[in-house]
């Protein structure tokens, strides 16, 4: 009886935890699983509402089983609740950045960009920065504004700084950085690590046979994270 209880009680936690997280949970969600995926958290709702209808009418139930071997596997099912509390204030930054971003041997940094082609179109492609991303063409030598992070590194060429933003297929986990390359004045000092809007002009220039995109920068101004932080 107690065991079923508690079985219970965790399908519970769960229902209530995957209703927030579809509901008013949906900002932090956003930043570990794209948007076209949440239709399984809500599947998931349902089949675990199930569970519970079964557990509370006595018909799931099986063999009698000891509660001290069951505890654990009860106790392990609730770490991702509690480890979601922690994992909504990581952020993918310039560390993430070293990791995944690719440098050929003279230490450039390359955007190893899978056809966008593969992603589709989403509420979120409308966006200037996955636009360009999409068609840089379109916008060679125009005046563009972009949102992304920026990243300043001693290894980059004097007065030029990156901006970035992190592309996923599904989740925080196969996120892929893409990013522009900024070409500033000496004056201009921007600081690392920090959203920012990127004012200036749009072009791309060839380095080992390869495009990257990059800003002539006209201006910089300091925002708050987007809600929607990735590039499409």
């Amino acid at each position: 009886m107690l065991l079923r209880v508690l079985n219970t009680a965790l399908l519970l936690i769960w229902i209530a935890f995957l209703s927030w997280l579809l509901t008013f949970g949906k900002n932090d969600l956003v930043r570990l699983l794209h948007p076209r995926l949440w239709w399984i958290l809500g599947f998931a709702l349902v089949v675990l509402s199930l569970f519970v209808v079964s557990l509370i009418t006595g018909r799931g139930q099986s063999a009698k089983k000891s509660l001290l071997v069951e505890l654990p596997g009860i106790a392990i099912l609730l770490v991702p609740v509690f480890y979601f509390t922690i994992a909504t204030d990581a952020r993918l930054d310039e560390a993430s950045l070293h990791n995944r971003v690719i440098q050929d041997e003279d230490g450039f940094f390359l955007n190893n960009l899978p056809p966008l082609e593969l992603f589709g179109e989403s509420e979120f492609s409308n966006m200037t920065f996955s636009e360009i991303l999409r068609a840089p063409e379109k916008y060679e030598n125009q005046d563009v504004e972009v949102v992304c992070q920026s990243f300043v590194n001693d290894d980059l060429p004097e007065n030029v700084a990156m901006c970035y933003r992190y592309l996923i297929t599904c989740c925080a986990a196969d996120a892929l950085p893409v990013f522009f390359f900024l070409m500033h004045d000496d004056e201009l000092e921007i600081e690392n690590n920090r959203w920012i809007r990127v004012r200036g002009q749009f072009s791309t220039f060839s380095n080992n046979d390869m495009e990257f995109p990059s800003i002539t920068v006209a201006g910089v101004e300091y925002v708050k994270e987007p809600t929607f932080p990735w590039a499409i």
